[in-house]
């Protein structure tokens, strides 16, 4: 994980990053932190290595669509919800799924002044704010990280399926709320 946060602190002002690169960055950090919270809850119920295996993956998924929503939010959220101050990545340089996919799909004057923002000043990038999300979205930023956030919990609730027996009913209820919750959640 801290591999991951000092990955994510070198790109911080490389604005040519891929989405390989944000994935990567987001595997090490969100995405490894749940998968070895539930593949820990696995070993301790001695689940067996075709459920450890699965809850892990779970896990992973779970955390890749937790992180893509949270920059989601960080564009879109409420302020008084999330506590946090609406584009604070922007200011802040991090090249987050929304952003990789306007930037990768926009042309021209518009990607330039993208580009622009991102290499100027904190105080332009947070004057400028509503511009680049209206960038964004026109190049379907935010559709599309939402759509992945959507295909990583379902990748995460089909590593449920394993879980069949009426035993295994409340918690695989339990998880599968939870991945529903990530992708509707608003803080």
């Amino acid at each position: 994980m801290v591999e991951g946060e000092l990955l994510q602190m070198a790109n911080a002002r490389n604005f040519n990053q891929s989405e390989e690169d944000y994935f990567r960055v987001i595997n090490s950090k969100s995405a490894l932190l749940i998968a070895s919270a539930c593949e820990t809850g696995a070993i301790f119920a001695k689940g067996g290595e075709k459920r450890i295996t699965a809850l892990r993956s779970y896990g992973a998924s779970l955390g890749t669509a937790f992180q893509i929503i949270d920059d989601l939010l960080d564009y879109q959220g409420d302020p008084q919800k999330t506590g946090k101050v609406v584009g604070n990545d922007f200011c802040e340089c991090k090249m987050t799924l929304p952003l990789i996919h306007a930037l990768d799909r926009a042309t021209g004057k518009e990607r330039d002044r993208m580009l622009e923002l991102l290499a100027g000043p904190v105080k332009e990038r947070r004057r400028s704010l509503a511009v680049v999300r209206e960038l964004i979205s026109k190049y379907q930023g935010f559709a599309y990280a939402r759509q992945q956030a959507e295909q990583y919990v379902e990748r995460a609730l089909a590593e449920l399926e394993l879980f069949s027996a009426p035993a295994a009913g409340p918690v695989k209820k339990i998880l599968t709320g939870l991945g529903r919750y990530v992708l509707s959640r608003d803080k």
